[in-house]
């Protein structure tokens, strides 16, 4: 039964952040509020950026475009839809002017779940009272990302209708977002 046992709250994930950075020292200095939004209390995503990217957000963030990248193609051709951009087109249009909700996603935008959650991109959410799931942009009633760095990507792709984005415009947008 997958869950979201492995998330922390946010101020517990900060706490371990600032633990761990004194213990695996190296990269550069990211804004902890940025690395939520990112990580979303996840550690084990933490603890691979720490000690296999040795906390460069940007390669590591680099990593989570190529996989959604991977499946923006993969859900285009389920789809039948020729190529990327048009999906992501399509998506926007099913979703208007708002962001890419999880719970959208699966029922609005006609979107196939079973890549998303075959591919660790989203979870289906089981046991809402056994934990406490943050109120956040990537937690929907039945689903959740994984991690809410998909969640950012994706909105970027969708905001710029191109799959063709940088990991400096996904920290832009969550920076944006906070504003």
């Amino acid at each position: 039964m997958p869950m979201l046992l492995w998330n922390l709250s946010q101020d517990s994930f900060l706490e371990v952040v600032n633990e761990i950075k004194d213990k695996l020292p190296g990269g550069s200095v990211i804004d902890p509020k940025v690395l939520w939004q990112l990580l979303g209390g996840n550690v084990r995503a933490l603890a691979d950026l720490a000690i296999n990217y040795g906390w460069n957000v940007t390669a590591w963030l680099n990593s989570i475009i190529r996989h959604v990248r991977y499946l923006i193609f993969r859900e285009a051709q389920l789809l039948n839809i020729s190529g990327a951009s048009p999906l992501i087109t399509r998506i926007k249009i099913f979703l208007g002017n708002n962001n890419p909700r999880p719970d959208d996603l699966i029922y609005e935008a006609s979107i196939d779940r079973a890549p998303l959650i075959e591919y660790n991109v989203l979870i289906y959410v089981l046991g809402k009272p056994l934990m406490q799931l943050p109120n956040e942009e990537w937690v929907g009633n039945d689903y959740a990302y994984q991690l809410p760095a998909y969640y950012w990507v994706l909105r970027t792709m969708i905001s710029k209708e191109s799959i063709n984005v940088t990991s400096s415009e996904v920290i832009n947008e969550i920076i944006n977002s906070a504003k």
